[in-house]
């Protein structure tokens, strides 16, 4: 575990947007620069233009690219070897399994368990310093 002294860089992918909208108003109540992406396809293109955060937030089940076809790129072309991948999905198969295994996924959280606010909690949690992670809740505003 990595721990910084500044806000934590994040990148969710999902193709919810109402979602999408809560992490981003939740966001504002923690230690993170959220950028979002709604398509595997637009997440690919922010990490090839410069993008390396800390730790991507990656849904499965999206039209189009499948976030287990983001991972597979993201890892086979090694665009940001250093970043977590955290799978926040509803769909867990286990087809997917050895995928997750093989490349490394830090962690599985279905989305119907946890609350937008409660996953950024443990998000940070990983890698702010625990007397930064006070400051984080502080203010708190959280929608959800």
């Amino acid at each position: 575990m990595r721990f910084i002294n500044k806000k934590v860089n994040v990148l969710l992918v999902d193709d919810d947007s109402f979602l999408v909208m809560l992490y981003k108003k939740n966001a504002e109540s923690y230690l993170v620069d959220l950028n979002t992406a709604l398509s595997g396809e637009e997440a690919l293109e922010l990490i090839r233009t410069g993008l390396e955060p800390h730790a991507i937030l990656l849904d499965i089940n999206m039209p189009g690219m499948s976030g287990v076809d983001v991972l597979r790129t993201i890892r086979g072309e090694r665009l940001v070897p250093s970043t977590d991948i955290i799978i926040v999905s509803n769909a867990f198969e286990e087809e997917y399994a050895h995928d997750f295994k093989e490349f490394g996924i830090e962690d599985f959280i279905p989305k119907t368990h946890l609350s937008p606010s409660r996953i950024l909690d443990r998000v940070v949690s990983r890698y702010v310093t625990p007397s930064h992670v006070g400051e984080s809740f502080m203010n708190s505003t959280r929608v959800f």
